[in-house]
């Protein structure tokens, strides 16, 4: 599988050429490597195209063997069809670490998607459902987030149509706190405590 990745890398990056540059989220399927679905399974890669009708906007796809071929399809067609994308159906991405604190900094209809590998924009799905889950929400009382049971509406990515019932999703959408311990520290002490804590706790209380 390693082979197979340095020919794709190879080949995919050539493709960056006559004023074409490959999506970043291809970039970020090359850097994890492929598993083995995406090698054994037919057709486990597929470009998305958001097409406006008379009666609203409808999604069409092509499905292909290899990442190369569909980003060889998108090379061709990005001018005529910008609302685009490549996506992956035999593997669903967690949100990378180092990108955890960029989507707090987006805005709210933006939710990672597993299945395009970037920041998708996420509407309810009509007609409308709903269905349990655990969130995390924060506790005022507590001074912590916990985990609480509500219903939700069932929301889609408007490109590929994955929707918030994933577990991957729900993992990955959830909210992210950062806490950098110096090295050599053995004992670390409730957030609360600390003045990072007690600033982040009144900010939310002015909310």
């Amino acid at each position: 599988m390693q082979r197979q990745r340095a020919k794709a890398v190879d080949a995919i990056l050539s493709l960056s050429q006559n004023g074409y540059k490959v999506p970043k989220n291809v970039e970020f399927f090359l850097q994890g490597g492929f598993v083995w679905n995406q090698i054994a399974q037919r057709r486990p890669w597929a470009v998305y195209v958001l097409m406006g009708t008379s009666n609203g906007t409808k999604r069409k796809r092509k499905r292909f063997n290899n990442l190369y071929d569909a980003v060889r399809y998108h090379r061709q067609i990005r001018v005529k069809y910008p609302n685009s994308g490549i996506v992956s159906l035999a593997q669903s991405y967690e949100l990378p670490a180092e990108w955890r604190l960029r989507k707090a900094k987006l805005p709210a209809k933006f939710k990672w998607c597993p299945h395009c590998g970037t920041f998708r924009v996420f509407k309810v799905k009509e007609p409308r459902e709903q269905f349990s889950v655990l969130k995390k929400r924060w506790s005022t009382t507590k001074e912590r987030y916990e985990w609480v049971q509500r219903q939700v509406y069932v929301i889609e990515c408007q490109l590929c149509g994955h929707n918030n019932r994933s577990p991957i999703w729900r993992r990955s959408n959830q909210p992210w706190e950062l806490r950098k311990i110096k090295r050599g520290v053995k004992k670390i002490k409730p957030r609360i405590r600390t003045e990072r804590g007690r600033k982040a706790r009144d900010a939310k209380r002015r909310r």
